[in-house]
């Protein structure tokens, strides 16, 4: 799993509740370090804030999309901006999922399983 977040406390919080769930969660503060980092681990899933630094989620996810060895990986969006106001933008871009923040951890690790299902099973690796 990727978690992008410039907020380190919520960053660092929704690795950790992944890292209890069994799955091996990497981090990145801005848009511009998660498209590096998603090349370099290509995790199963990814878990953006939309409001990012450098380069926003949006832009992440359509980079993503863009480049043939992340672009079937699943994008899970956060933000405070309220769903609706990305949702347009998001399901263009194939995000699998929105959720407001703040987010329950328990919400988001069963999001994360249900995008891990539909890639035909959770791998606990990444």
């Amino acid at each position: 799993m990727l978690v992008v977040d410039d907020h380190a406390d919520t960053r660092e919080l929704y690795m950790q509740v992944l890292e209890l769930s069994g799955y091996t969660a990497h981090g990145a503060s801005d848009g511009s370090e998660a498209w590096e980092r998603a090349n370099a681990v290509l995790p199963d899933v990814i878990i953006t804030d939309v409001g990012l630094p450098k380069m926003d989620g949006i832009e992440l996810c359509a980079r993503l999309r863009a480049n043939a060895a992340t672009a079937r990986i699943p994008v899970i969006a956060l933000t405070g901006f309220g769903e609706a106001t990305v949702a347009e933008r998001a399901a263009a871009l194939g995000i699998v999922k929105i959720l407001a923040k703040p987010c329950a951890p328990a919400l988001l690790v069963a999001e994360v399983g249900a995008a891990c299902s539909r890639l035909g099973g959770p791998t606990e690796e990444d």
